[in-house]
């Protein structure tokens, strides 16, 4: 349409090309590589398509096949940086679509290490512990400095796990249900009940010869939540064999904790629910598998993140030293992930291999020095930085800090080169492996205009 082929046929500087999903994007991209070969007596070696998976690039080289004569370079990122430092070690990376686990399973293997130590163990026990059982608004009622609004938007957004493993919706609910797994009851969260009035879940219902119900009010005073509060008391009132337990949210946001914990266990007694307080090994032993599994996934996220920013151990140890924590888990987890960072970089360099991040930043190093020629598919295809006119990337969104230095690099060899982008900030949804919407929102601050 009119609007695409403006997109194609625009001149000057570096180019952002901003469109919604489904609005074509990648079609208007791969025209513009066309136009460029037919129109403007650019050389396919002077084109390079960048992309951010290898479906996304083999999808680009599949339409350019059908509309050109010869090839210019299409690639991911990656591959260019492998046809840059052609490495000699095995590459590991993980990726969800297809399947690949590989940086996690190393991790798992460090944190498996570590396990064998007593000391080590203990701290990976005692981390996770107190993971489960913290909750983010007792932090911010103990706190004597106020959080910031940002990071209270932040912590809200994150789902609350009980030590059970479920994902419960409020700071009571946690506590309770933790309350109850550590005294060894068994229970249900949110189980129905029938009733042809409403739909009702109570929050917990006791396993076993007990028909007894733990309901926590976490809101006062709103006339429609209120009345729920009735109806389900109503519900029980009509049902004499059952034993309703109700608590008010003001027990658990503004109450000593252990005096509340020693109220709801009270109540179970009298009820005639056996409650005995398990060692933090024997809780231990029942989340064990699960929480590891947690850990791992948190370190292996945490870990990408250090590689992407080429953090080393001494200047991640600083970083760490000078991070003031907001909370005793947050604290713990970093002092556990400095050991499982430095044992995931020494087990790729016993077993002779890299990962995909540090292999970027190798390019980026080659490039700065003068190193611009590639090859890949076993020669097959050669290039050189140097002879590039344009270089258009595809979901410009998920660009990132490491890929800008590599811009910035590759631009110290060779000014002449242009960017054209393509992307929709509404799909930045990658933040996790590294992109940084600001190269998206500040485009016209940090590239070429004219």
């Amino acid at each position: 349409d009119s609007e695409q082929a403006a997109a194609v046929a625009a001149n000057g500087g570096d180019i952002l090309v901003v469109a919604r999903a489904g609005s074509g994007k990648t079609r208007t991209l791969v025209a513009r590589a066309h136009f460029l070969q037919q129109h403007c007596g650019v050389q396919p070696h002077e084109l390079l398509l960048l992309a951010f998976n290898k479906k996304a690039a083999e999808e680009m080289g599949v339409r350019l096949r059908t509309c050109s004569g010869a090839m210019p370079h299409v690639m991911t990122f990656h591959a260019l940086a492998h046809a840059l430092v052609k490495p000699k070690e095995d590459l590991i990376y993980d990726d969800a679509e297809q399947g690949m686990k590989a940086r996690k399973l190393v991790v798992q293997s460090v944190i498996k290490g570590l396990e064998r130590d007593p000391r080590d163990r203990d701290r990976i026990r005692e981390l996770m512990l107190r993971h489960f059982r913290f909750d983010w608004e007792k932090l911010a009622l103990d706190r004597a400095e106020p959080l910031s609004q940002e990071f209270l938007k932040h912590l809200r957004s994150l789902p609350r796990h009980t030590l059970k493993g479920e994902r419960v919706k409020s700071a009571g609910e946690k506590l309770i249900a933790n309350a109850l797994f550590e005294h060894g009851v068994e229970y249900q969260y949110e189980k129905s009940f029938e009733n042809d009035e409403f739909l009702y879940r109570p929050d917990f219902t006791i396993v076993g010869n007990h028909k007894i119900v733990v309901e926590y009010f976490g809101w006062k005073n709103d006339a429609d939540y209120d009345k729920t509060s009735e109806k389900k008391r109503a519900f029980f009132e009509k049902r004499p064999m059952w034993t309703f337990l109700e608590f008010p949210p003001i027990d658990v946001q503004r109450a000593d904790v252990a005096r509340f914990i020693e109220d709801l266990v009270t109540k179970l007694r009298n009820a005639g629910v056996k409650c005995e307080k398990l060692s933090d090994e024997s809780i231990w032993q029942k989340i064990k598998e699960r929480s590891i599994r947690d850990l791992t996934e948190a370190m292996t996220g945490f870990v990408g993140h250090c590689r992407r920013q080429r953090l080393t151990g001494d200047s991640l140890r600083e970083l760490i030293e000078r991070h003031q924590s907001t909370s005793d888990p947050e604290e713990r987890f970093l002092g556990l992930a400095l050991a499982v960072n430095q044992g995931y970089v020494d087990n790729l360099a016993a077993e002779n291999k890299d990962d995909f991040d540090e292999l970027m930043w190798r390019a980026i190093d080659r490039v700065n020095v003068g190193g611009t020629s590639f090859e890949r598919d076993r020669g097959l295809e050669k290039g050189d930085l140097r002879d590039l006119l344009f270089v258009l990337i595809d979901e410009f969104q998920d660009f990132s800090s490491v890929l800008f230095q590599f811009v910035t690099a590759l631009r110290k060899q060779n000014e002449r080169a242009s960017l054209f982008c393509v992307g929709d900030d509404w799909q930045a949804i990658n933040g996790w492996a590294g992109s940084d919407p600001v190269y998206f929102d500040e485009f016209a601050l940090r590239f070429r205009q004219t």
